[in-house]
């Protein structure tokens, strides 16, 4: 399955407003789309996330669209009232760096993702890749229950969406493996903490405070 990762900036005063855009266009147009899967917009601190999956057999290359696949340009305009680019002289798009799937085939199956957000040494990438690598060659990803993981780098930041099968189950079962402190979670979680600060260093208070809040969740029928 394709996707894509948006990264802007948004105040709280937008935190009401832009899913009411995104539902608007949604009932009236991703239903019309063959290559929409499920969209989902994430918040965290000030920082907005817009994560889109499309279907394997429509790809956004295959319908004539750019990598971040096609949205109608009163859609785009609304949001650019809400949504600010992070660093303007940068791009929006995240780059996928790692991405392991329980299932390669299963593309269309409904998955609910929890997104965690780092700043992470850009010279570290190599280093996760190894350690997830090896950690998602054992049965531990199946016991925690984790369907798919993406990992993205974006101007410094380091965003680890893991998909789940079932809605708000993410974070408790993130919660449980801590609980649970099965030495093979332990010892990655360690391994990069050397490599990744929190994204809002001053409000950080636990581990918790990594993970997105999703305000949106759309998914085709």
């Amino acid at each position: 399955m394709d996707s894509s990762v948006i990264v802007g900036l948004m105040n709280g005063d937008s935190i009401s407003a832009v899913p009411v855009i995104l539902a608007r266009f949604d009932a009236l147009a991703a239903r019309e789309s063959g290559s929409l899967r499920r969209r989902q917009f994430f918040r965290l601190d000030n920082l907005a996330i817009h994560l889109r999956d499309f279907r394997p057999e429509h790809p956004p290359a295959a319908s004539g669209s750019d990598a971040d696949g096609p949205e109608p340009a009163t859609v785009c305009e609304e949001l650019t009232e809400h949504i600010t680019p992070y660093r303007p002289s940068a791009g929006s798009s995240a780059e996928l760096f790692y991405n392991w799937a329980a299932d390669p085939d299963d593309g269309n199956a409904s998955l609910h993702s929890t997104v965690i957000v780092t700043r992470m040494d850009p010279h570290a990438r190599d280093e996760v890749t190894r350690r997830f690598r090896q950690l998602d060659a054992t049965d531990f990803p199946y016991r925690m229950g984790t369907r798919r993981r993406r990992l993205y780098v974006y101007e410094g930041l380091y965003l680890h969406i893991q998909d789940f099968a079932r809605e708000d189950d993410g974070a408790q079962r993130i919660d449980t493996a801590w609980r649970e402190a099965d030495h093979r979670f332990v010892r990655i979680c360690s391994a990069l903490d050397p490599l990744m600060t929190p994204y809002a260093p001053d409000t950080w208070r636990s581990r918790s405070d990594h993970i997105a809040t999703r305000l949106y969740h759309w998914e085709s029928r």
